[in-house]
């Protein structure tokens, strides 16, 4: 993947992980995202050596626990 495909595709995600924690409209969320950003989250890689082991990787495993979840969520 090009470097500016994979900044789009971080920018979306982040967008899209912001979005989905905004919708819980709890108090605090925007605290939440700056702490998150300010400890590299939406950059960091989910693992060292294996799954999802890219910069962006955790917030790309959050976003899929979190669609897996609600997914299940719908079914019960």
């Amino acid at each position: 993947m090009q470097y500016n495909e994979t900044k789009a595709r971080m920018e979306s995600m982040r967008k899209e992980f912001e979005d989905m924690l905004r919708r819980t409209e709890r108090e605090g969320v925007e605290d939440c995202l700056e702490e998150l950003a300010s400890l590299g989250f939406f950059e960091a890689p989910a693992s060292t050596r294996f799954h999802l082991n890219y910069d962006g990787g955790l917030m790309e495993h959050s976003l899929n626990v979190c669609k897996a979840a609600l997914q299940l969520r719908k079914v019960m």
